[in-house]
């Protein structure tokens, strides 16, 4: 059977299905694609390879300096001719929510804001819809979704959410985060360990550092996070029950 023109431009794009991952796992820079509804999603970058910034001995051993640039989030469409209708957003680096924030910048969903703020602290980011699916043993299972595709599933029991790859991974990291709500850490700082320690899932660790500024990577006195709150209040709805087990747990009002 013959490829239609757009069959054979998607595959020019992709490089062929075998490379297609899903959302939550495409790489920045690397060669697999993913899609929202009829969007084709790359993230892709350019090497420079120079094998005369060092001694030739250097590089013998070591092989060219690399230098990475143009880091950028391709999205690309086809009509049945195989036109290609394109929209790029340009990065400094494969740092945060990156993917969240091209899809917001391209406008290739429809962004919606929750009012309701037990919905804020499962939607996290505007690009998403979210929809409860079932109720399992008090415990709601809800979609985060682009365009109809599956992001990640958020388990929700009170005012307690976890957000996760799977249902099961949902509700097993919710209840882990319950059990450890009375941890005490006075007098520790707070980073990622901390936030692990206390049950706090991946996404919303990222969201969480995203909306209040913050590094990932750095530890912060309670006073500094503190400020950081304060200068971003808007955010502070979806975050409210993390935000008091953290204030539990160091013994200070954040």
């Amino acid at each position: 059977m013959t490829n239609t023109k757009k069959e054979l431009a998607i595959s020019k794009f992709t490089n062929g299905e075998q490379y297609k991952t899903s959302l939550i796992d495409l790489i920045g820079g690397g060669f697999k694609y993913t899609q929202i509804g009829q969007w084709f999603v790359k993230a892709v970058e350019d090497e420079d390879q120079d094998w005369d910034f060092y001694s030739k001995a250097w590089h013998r051993s070591h092989g060219p300096k690399k230098t990475i640039y143009n880091r950028r989030v391709v999205f690309a469409k086809f009509d049945k001719l195989g036109r290609k209708t394109e929209k790029i957003v340009n990065f400094d680096g494969w740092r945060g929510q990156w993917l969240l924030k091209a899809i917001e910048e391209a406008k290739i969903v429809k962004s919606r804001t929750y009012k309701n703020k037990p919905h804020r602290s499962i939607q996290l980011n505007k690009v998403f819809q979210i929809t409860k699916i079932r109720d399992i043993a008090g415990v709601q299972i809800w979609t985060r979704t682009l365009d109809n595709e599956i992001y990640d599933y958020c388990a929700v029991k009170g005012e307690n959410t976890f957000h996760a790859e799977s249902k099961k991974a949902a509700v097993t990291g919710l209840r882990n985060k319950i059990e450890k709500a009375e941890l005490k850490a006075k007098g520790s700082l707070i980073n990622l360990k901390l936030a692990n320690d206390l049950g706090f899932c991946n996404t919303g660790i990222q969201e969480f550092c995203e909306d209040f500024n913050l590094s990932i990577k750095s530890s912060y006195t309670p006073q500094e996070l503190s400020e950081k709150v304060v200068n971003r209040i808007q955010y502070f709805g979806k975050y409210e029950s993390e935000l008091n087990t953290l204030t539990k747990a160091v013994g200070y009002e954040i």
